[in-house]
């Protein structure tokens, strides 16, 4: 939210005056990312950074938050409570100086949260409304199976039937707390024919029922596909059915024991980016499940190729992800990096990417010689479940602590700083009210020199603090006496103040030192 406390006041040379203060620790930490630099200190217990006036004469709307990166640093040993990361990185251009300006993770109207936002790891904004939208899909989880019907068939439809069944319990389980879908689609179904389809539904036993009678008429039809182009065109047809739900979870299960070769080359060249682009437009995760396993090549065929469509899925799902995350992430570089879920030779393999996520795809497969064993497919595919569980609780608490956190709201204003603010004549009437009403502990609106005729609002966001800091905070601007600050306040009178804020800083830090050694 808000690093700092902030000062504004109007100059002869019309310019904003910021003076404010930002997490040393927070720049360290999420600098480098954003090409900041942090100035060395010597001195412990340095863990802010001062912004002096020469350099922080920023023009700020009043829906951002910008400081600028200074050298000077003031000992205060208490951090601040609240930390956010920063993500937004600017350069402005002054006179013939840059200067590196960043963001807080979030701009926040107390008083009208739908107007709230919060910048995400891409640098656009996710919005209240947006936020109660992603809190909502949060909950709901889409599962697809296409079906690859190949010469085999007969050898593992009464496991792959079995495997079905075995996943009924496991929905009922879910379905407890998650709004679960499901949806089934013939991996060889095109637009000129599509021979087999169940729409999206909360009836799990029609997809059972309507995938047993497919593979059945298959067997007697000697209706069979192999080949690259059908596992890819079932993806495809799989996305297709799911369209209209992006900002839900999704996951398509692959059922197919072979294909014709280990690579992704099809004839049609654009049907791969094609099928992986619409995989990541909708958050989907991919799940492969070879129900039997002959010593035919095209066997291992299938698996190599199962792990290339599972890598290009999560390389471009982990771009369009950042659109949802208000983290910055480590990344794991390492995108081969397939581990097994569960110990023994049960060949169920996990994705781990980006790092430690568990929930890019999942890759399931017996033994040469062997089928399936169906309680590993519903160890796949509950691995994959919570793992999408985890991925949306942890990005909706990472938002909601912005949004409804108990840290910036549901408390009181000092009645110190509502003492304080008063002291300024004339006080407009709606700052009155607002000390008076809001209901927020440690939050201290900053004032802002008032100009009744520019309309500008005298209440911006300001500081978060423990009791204790916001005890002395309010004690030391108390003493400065920021509200006897006129109309004249030329460049030296601005220099005279800036000392006298660093004086006073710097003499509450050393009785502080002091008291802390005692």
């Amino acid at each position: 939210v808000l690093i700092g406390k902030s000062s504004k006041f109007k100059s002869n040379l019309s310019s904003d005056i910021l003076i404010g203060w930002v997490y040393k620790d927070l720049v360290q930490s999420y600098g480098q990312r954003l090409s900041l630099e942090t100035s060395n200190v010597q001195k412990e217990n340095r863990n802010l950074l001062f912004l002096s006036k020469d350099s922080s004469i920023i023009r700020l709307s009043s829906s951002s938050q910008g400081y600028a990166l200074q050298e000077q640093e003031c000992d205060i040993s208490k951090t601040f409570e609240n930390k956010s990361p920063v993500f937004k990185y600017e350069t402005i251009i002054k006179g013939r100086e840059k200067i590196n300006v960043f963001k807080t993770g979030s701009t926040l109207n107390v008083f009208d949260k739908s107007k709230s936002f919060i910048y995400n790891a891409s640098g656009t904004k996710i919005g209240y409304s947006d936020f109660c939208e992603m809190t909502e899909n949060s909950k709901s989880i889409n599962i697809v199976f296409a079906i690859n019907q190949t010469s085999d068939a007969k050898e593992y439809m009464l496991v792959l039937n079995k495997a079905f069944q075995e996943l009924s319990g496991l929905f009922e389980f879910k379905g407890k707390e998650l709004n679960l879908r499901f949806g089934a689609i013939d991996c060889n179904s095109s637009n000129n024919g599509i021979t087999f389809k169940i729409e999206l539904s909360a009836n799990y036993p029609e997809i059972i029922n309507g995938i047993a009678k497919m593979l059945r008429k298959s067997i007697d039809d000697k209706n069979f596909t192999s080949g690259n182009s059908s596992i890819v065109n079932g993806l495809v047809n799989a996305s297709k059915l799911l369209k209209g739900n992006e900002g839900q979870s999704n996951i398509i299960v692959m059922v197919s024991s072979q294909a014709d070769n280990p690579s992704l080359e099809t004839s049609n060249k654009g049907i791969k980016e094609t099928a992986l682009n619409e995989l990541a437009k909708l958050n989907g995760r991919l799940l492969f499940m070879q129900p039997y396993c002959g010593t035919n090549p095209n066997y291992a065929n299938f698996v190599q190729q199962a792990k290339l469509l599972i890598k290009s899925s999560s390389e471009k799902e982990a771009v369009l992800r950042k659109e949802r995350m208000v983290g910055i992430e480590m990344d794991n570089s390492n995108l081969n990096n397939f581990r097994p879920i569960l110990n023994g030779p049960n060949n169920i393999y996990c994705l781990d990417y980006p790092l430690n996520a568990n929930n890019q795809g999942v890759l399931i497969f017996p033994t040469i010689g062997n089928k399936i064993d169906e309680k590993h497919f519903r160890a796949g595919l509950d691995t994959l479940l919570c793992q999408i569980v985890k991925d949306n609780e942890s990005v909706i608490n990472a938002i909601s602590q912005v949004f409804d956190s108990p840290n910036s709201y549901n408390v009181k204003v000092n009645p110190n700083f509502q003492k304080y603010y008063s002291s300024f004549k004339p006080v407009p009437e709606d700052l009155s009210a607002i000390l008076k009403n809001v209901d927020y502990q440690y939050f201290a609106p900053g004032y802002v020199a008032y100009n009744e005729s520019s309309g500008t609002r005298p209440v911006k966001q300001s500081l978060f603090l423990s009791e204790e800091e916001y005890e002395e905070i309010t004690n030391m601007f108390r003493e400065l006496r920021l509200d006897e600050i006129g109309t004249n306040y030329d460049m030296k009178t601005r220099t005279a103040s800036y000392q006298a804020i660093l004086k006073v800083i710097r003499r509450y830090s050393d009785e502080r030192q002091k008291h802390i050694q005692e």
